[in-house]
């Protein structure tokens, strides 16, 4: 084994004058110092450094974003889980939630489900703490998307519904095979309280709803197209049993019943401020 040596190599004279980086940053620090404060227009702030800290008056997003915080589980619910014995949490997404009001109600009756909500608009979710409040319910994720971009796992939601939101989806085909993708194996999809109507109806129907509220595009469902739709994207329409449709009835009808009593407070709301000094109660 050959002996170990070093080889040392002399320092070149035009190294020799050379400072420490740490001396180096010092002297030229020493040099400078920090510009005035100045007021510029918006538009002629691009590169600039703020002279102090800004704080936001708004939380943004303005709710809880499950893709940056996570979700939380009850301990109980878990404790016996393990490796080689999972605990598998049933999972309720609703699709189009606006303020997620719908989706607190779920979370209010089924407390063990994990219920998530998703719409595209992040300030109707914003509206989501003040329902969570209200019906004394919090959901378990939040996500503001698109109806066809849900940010979860494939095979992850065991149902998945609309409430009143899935006229306004204008692309059905992609939507419905997001719902395919999102689906645990048996899973269902529920489209609750959809302006529907025979094709035949179809143009004057979209006629009706659309001079009501240009701005805000809506569709009314087709039953018999939905079905197509949904059948190309490998989805499968069934025939409720009775006990099926009694319980989906009965659903309907506490979700109406919600959507009346909304419907009301807002019309007295627009009374009110349309006319200070008046505020009318109707039966």
């Amino acid at each position: 084994m050959p002996a170990a040596y070093s080889i040392v190599l002399p320092r070149s004279p035009e190294m020799a004058d050379l400072l420490a980086i740490a001396e180096a940053r010092k002297l030229v620090l020493e040099a400078v110092s920090p510009l005035p404060a100045e007021d510029v227009a918006l538009e002629s702030a691009l590169g600039r450094v703020l002279a102090e800290d800004v704080a936001s008056a708004i939380a943004v997003p303005p709710f809880d974003s499950s893709a940056m915080d996570g979700y939380a589980v009850a301990y109980a619910d878990v404790a016996s889980a393990s490796a080689e014995s999972p605990v598998h949490l049933p999972v309720v997404g609703e699709i189009g939630a606006g303020q997620g009001w719908a989706g607190c109600i779920v979370k209010r009756l089924c407390p063990r489900a994990r219920v998530a909500v998703s719409d595209i608009s992040p300030w109707a979710l914003a509206g989501l703490p003040a329902w969570q409040h209200t019906f004394g319910a919090r959901v378990d994720a939040a996500f503001c998307c698109r109806s066809y971009e849900l940010p979860v796992t494939s095979g992850s939601i065991e149902c998945a519904f609309c409430f009143a939101s899935a006229h306004h989806f204008r692309a059905h085909r992609r939507t419905l095979a997001e719902i395919h993708r999102v689906l645990a194996p048996g899973g269902h999809c529920f489209y609750f309280h959809e302006p529907s109507c025979p094709g035949v109806w179809h143009p004057l129907a979209m006629w009706r709803v659309n001079r009501k509220r240009p701005e805000v595009p809506e569709d009314v469902l087709v039953p018999n197209r939905l079905k197509a739709l949904a059948a190309g994207a490998r989805l499968v329409t069934e025939a409720w049993s009775a006990d099926a449709a009694q319980a989906q009835r009965n659903l309907q009808h506490v979700l109406d019943r919600i959507a009346h009593v909304l419907v009301k407070i807002e019309l007295l709301l627009d009374r009110a401020t349309a006319a200070p000094g008046k505020f009318v109660l109707e039966a």
